[in-house]
């Protein structure tokens, strides 16, 4: 089921995301301003998700679930954000994307699915 809302007309959070002390359970962290010590090698926070099925052939026709990250760790603005498309039933199908953008990210990714779909289970 998907639901859209209006600006402003948000449905009601469930308990999970209420305010609690001036922050939003659930929504809105903001994960660059926990301090992460020095045996934290990677950390990354979740930007965005989606499902795409992608079909070149009837044969050749996947299921992604693509998750846009933002590495809390990134040195370089240009590779801030990457991306994963993994194949719903087979994860061995998948794409990965680096980019200083997550659009940009997710692009590369699903692009990236895209070959490992056609390679997989035909042209």
């Amino acid at each position: 089921m998907v639901a859209f809302f209006a600006p402003g007309c948000q449905p009601p959070l469930p308990a999970l995301h209420r305010k609690v002390g001036g922050a939003t359970l659930g929504r809105g962290m903001d994960w660059r301003r926990v301090p992460l010590g020095e045996h934290v090698v990677e950390a990354a926070s979740v930007v965005s998700e989606a499902e795409v099925v992608l079909e070149f052939t009837p044969d050749a026709r996947g299921w992604f679930r693509v998750t846009v990250f933002e590495d809390l760790r990134a040195a370089d603005d240009d590779e801030r954000y990457f991306a994963r498309a993994e194949e719903k039933s087979e994860p061995t199908l998948q794409g990965l994307g680096t980019a200083a953008t997550p659009e940009d990210a997710a692009a590369i990714a699903l692009r990236e699915a895209g070959v490992s779909l056609r390679r997989a289970r035909g042209r």
